[in-house]
Parts: structure tokens; sequence; C-alpha cells
């Protein structure tokens, strides 16, 4: 789901981001939550301000008020089919289709950038959701990889080499053995705290 943006389906009204508030927690970042390429996250506020008293307004947008940054990263986890069965089973067919999705995507933006320049040809048909990778081959979206023990940081930063993206490995529980290579790849890291990682 590449194409999926966390700002049009973010959820700031609950009691989940009302807690979040009362523990002194003013911003968070919006992930989708299931797939392999998940798609694009979005820094939102945890609380929307009070609404202002307008009598003539028949509704207020509010998503406005409480997105502060969108997309911020393309998010890609090897594990994440929501625990549900499917393809890919393996790990091995995870890596495999995560790759061949970020090779379509340039072989889709190549095709483009060669249709806009041949208008008398046939156009191929083009897929919205491989239109959405474009930016991270471009390095205008970083993509941040799922990626905790030292081997799945590897594995995140040989696949950010291969197609020259600009990586975030979060989760990152083991990165102080990869710190060299991180460093070499010029990676972020956010470290997880959850006790899940």
């Amino acid at each position: 789901n590449p194409e999926f943006d966390a700002a049009s389906h973010v959820r700031y009204e609950g009691v989940e981001m009302q807690r979040l508030a009362v523990g002194g927690i003013t911003s968070v970042l919006a992930v989708p939550s299931a797939g392999l390429v998940r798609g694009q996250s979005a820094l939102v506020n945890v609380m929307a301000p009070p609404d202002e008293e307008d009598v003539s307004r028949v509704a207020g947008y509010r998503r406005g008020t409480v997105v502060i940054a969108s997309p911020v990263a393309q998010h890609v986890s090897f594990g994440g089919r929501a625990g549900g069965p499917g393809y890919p089973a393996a790990l091995l067919g995870s890596i495999a289709f995560v790759r061949q999705a970020f090779y379509d995507a340039r072989w889709q933006k190549d095709a483009r950038a060669w249709a806009e320049k041949h208008k008398d040809q046939a156009r191929p048909e083009f897929e919205p959701a491989l239109d959405a990778l474009a930016p991270a081959l471009d390095r205008k979206l970083p993509v941040a990889f799922e990626a905790g023990e030292l081997r799945e940081i590897l594995r995140a930063l040989a696949m950010a080499k291969e197609f020259n993206l600009d990586p975030i490995v979060t989760g990152g529980v083991e990165a102080d053995e990869a710190a060299a290579d991180l460093k070499a790849a010029n990676a972020k890291v956010v470290l997880t705290l959850s006790a899940a990682n």
C-alpha cells in the first residue's frame, strides 16, 4: 500500500489520543499499520485545538489543524502482513516482494519519462501505487525500515543502497552493533522502547 496516506486517515478524536495528551505527549507519528510497503506516515498533534464559536459555519475543517507534516516517510516492514494468512508467507518472499515493488516503481518512473518525450506513441498503463514510490527513489522522501535486530538492519541498509534510498531504521534495538554500517549509509535511527521489538 505505498499510496496509503496516513494524513488522510488519521483519527485525532478518541480515548487513545486523550490518554497521550494527558501523559504529556503532544505529537505522534501516524504510521500505516499493515502491509509490507505500508504507505506514507504523517506527524500529527494528538489533540485538535478547541472549536471557535462561529454560528454561520456549517462544519469546520479540522484535519488541517492536526496534521503537522505529511508525508514524513514511506514505511517498509518485511514482516508486515498484519499476522494473517496470505502471500508472501515466508521472509524470503517478503524481501523479494519489496525489492520487486521498487524495481517496478523504477521502471514505471522511466516509462513515464519516456511517454512524456514520445507523446505520439501509445501510453502504457500506469499503477498509482508504484507512483507513490517515486519520491523515495528520487530521495525526496526517506524510507523507514522496521528493523530491530542486526541482520534486519543490515538487510534494510543493503536494500537502501541497492535503490539509492534515504534510509531510516525504526526499532533499532541492535543498532549499536551496526554503528559503522549505519554511519556509512548516513542512516537515521529511531530507537523503539516498545517491548514488542
